[in-house]
């Protein structure tokens, strides 16, 4: 019995028809079960401009899901006897800092690496993503520290250093570039026509869809400046895209068993289970298996979610920032085949605020919407067991129920305990100013107060940025863009002695244990 519900496309429509808008963004979508491609949709606009609409043909940036792609060929060369995936990075990169322990391409595919993602590390140097940027600049920001955030296979933190540095691992064994061999091994056997490797967007390939950053109802052209290759770099279709979900799922492909490794996911090193692949998220949704990924940039969201149960794909494309590309395939999956999908447990409903892990140096939030506020993410909370709930996000591994006034579980393989914090508004905003410098970025960081506001400046080589700061403890507080180009971006910031000095630490979804050490005052004036 076919689990899908008989009107596909109304199905889908009841989900997606939001985005048939008149003068508004939008996007493609593709759906596919075995060897039918049961519905092919463009909603809204491709092009605001010229009036172009959103079709399947009409070329994206897909952002990362180019990161399949790259794990890929690097499978192949391991298949061939090039490499071997439990081989250092090191060995074909020795110019990479030594870190002290192995850092293997494995770990580098699956997001177990700790090695600090070089997008993040640019933000906290002051730069940004629309600015022009160079490959030497992000190679000299993966050169700058030779500390991980964790001992590989320890811990979970998405990091497109790892898939930038694969890259430059199959660009030297095949001797030539990404796009070349990409074309010759993936691209052209499929047939995918429409599917490209993009450095950057100069020049402009004509009919691609603009992307759009929507605030507040208006469509600004997304700009993005950083060459991401095999971590981000691609252009694709949702047709081609329908090409390539096809043949990751045909068992009798040529690299069928590729691929059965590249999507079971990859355990943590003491066994506990973890909710990433090689190159693939793999989440559970509902009883049903389920892997793929979601890619986002700047007017760029996209989505591919595979369901092997019961052998059907789907592929959303998107050149609005309007959605969670992850959540809106749910969504469709939920209108698609809610027959095979498990009951829901009841939402859970922790209480809002703020909570503070003082182990990790962390702040979570939560809403009064029960979604989940971390670094680089709101999502909702989903109860997926009984007694506990997590982010449904696969980039954040946290696993929580509520302990008293806390959330306790584990992150990945290691407990974690985040307290609530109560209100609090200090009299005195002083103490918390003082200027600090990071050596690894060669940066400065700066509290400051004006106006009874704190700020939180980095400067460093890549240029400056400002954050408005909220105290949460006489320590603990919380950044906020003050001016807001490239996402919302939150990260907790620690003010606190040791040895008989002032010490900063800033923590992120992708980086921990970043400090900064107070300057003597004769050193800012």
């Amino acid at each position: 019995m076919n689990p899908l519900v008989e009107d596909i496309e109304g199905a889908a429509d009841s989900v997606l028809g939001r985005f048939q808008r008149p003068g508004m963004p939008g996007m493609s979508v593709g759906i596919l079960q075995g060897d039918t491609v049961l519905l092919r949709k463009g909603y809204g606009l491709a092009d605001i401009g010229n009036h172009r609409p959103n079709a399947p043909e009409v070329p994206m940036r897909i952002a990362s899901l180019s990161k399949q792609f790259t794990v890929a060929l690097a499978m192949m060369l391991e298949a061939e006897g090039q490499l071997s995936i439990d081989d250092p990075v090191r060995r074909y990169i020795p110019a990479l800092p030594d870190y002290g322990v192995p850092v293997t391409l494995r770990d580098l595919m699956s997001n177990q690496s700790g090695v600090r993602d070089f997008l993040e590390l640019r933000l906290l140097s002051g730069g940004n993503f629309s600015d022009p940027a160079s490959d030497e600049e992000s190679q000299a920001l993966i050169c700058s520290t030779a500390e991980l955030n964790f001992e590989p296979g320890t811990r979970f933190a998405y990091s497109n250093t790892g898939f930038k540095l694969l890259t430059q691992v199959v660009e030297a064994l095949e001797q030539d570039r990404l796009e070349n061999i990409l074309r010759r091994r993936i691209l052209k056997p499929l047939g995918m026509a429409q599917t490209s490797l993009a450095r950057s967007d100069t020049p402009w390939l004509a009919e691609r869809a603009v992307p759009y950053v929507v605030t507040d109802g208006i469509p600004v052209q997304g700009r993005w400046s950083i060459p991401l290759e095999g971590a981000g770099g691609m252009i694709s279709t949702v047709d081609d895209l329908l090409k390539w979900a096809r043949y990751v799922a045909d068992p009798a492909s040529p690299h069928a068993g590729l691929f059965a490794k590249m999507t079971q996911a990859r355990p943590y090193r003491d066994n506990t289970p973890s909710l990433y692949g090689l190159g693939f998220t793999v989440m559970p949704y509902r009883g049903l298996n389920s892997f793929g990924h979601h890619g986002q940039l700047p007017g760029v969201f996209a989505e591919i979610a595979w369901f092997p149960d019961i052998d059907t794909t789907l592929v959303l494309l998107a050149n609005t920032t309007e959605i969670n590309p992850f959540l809106l395939g749910r969504q469709l999956a939920d209108a698609l085949f809610p027959e095979a999908l498990a009951p829901r447990l009841p939402a859970p409903d922790p209480l809002p605020g703020y909570y503070y892990s003082r182990e990790e140096s962390r702040v979570l939030g939560v809403n009064a919407s029960a979604e989940l506020e971390s670094t680089m993410t709101r999502t909702p909370l989903e109860r997926h067991r009984p007694d506990g709930f997590r982010p449904y996000w696969p980039m954040l591994h946290l696993q929580l129920a509520p302990a008293g006034d806390a959330l306790a579980g584990t992150d990945g393989p290691q407990p974690v305990e985040f307290v609530r914090l109560p209100a609090f508004h200090p009299a005195d905003l002083h103490p918390y100013t003082g200027t600090f410098y990071q050596p690894a970025l060669k940066s400065v960081w700066r509290i400051s107060l004006e106006n009874q506001q704190l700020l939180l400046t980095l400067s460093g080589p890549l240029g400056s940025s400002r954050f408005h700061l909220t105290p949460l403890t006489e320590e603990v507080l919380i950044a906020a863009p003050a001016i807001n180009p490239d996402g919302d971006y939150r990260p907790t910031v620690r003010l606190f002695m040791e040895n008989g000095r002032r010490r900063l630490l800033l923590t992120t979804d992708r980086t921990s244990r970043l400090f900064a050490d107070e300057m003597p005052v004769t050193s800012h004036r």
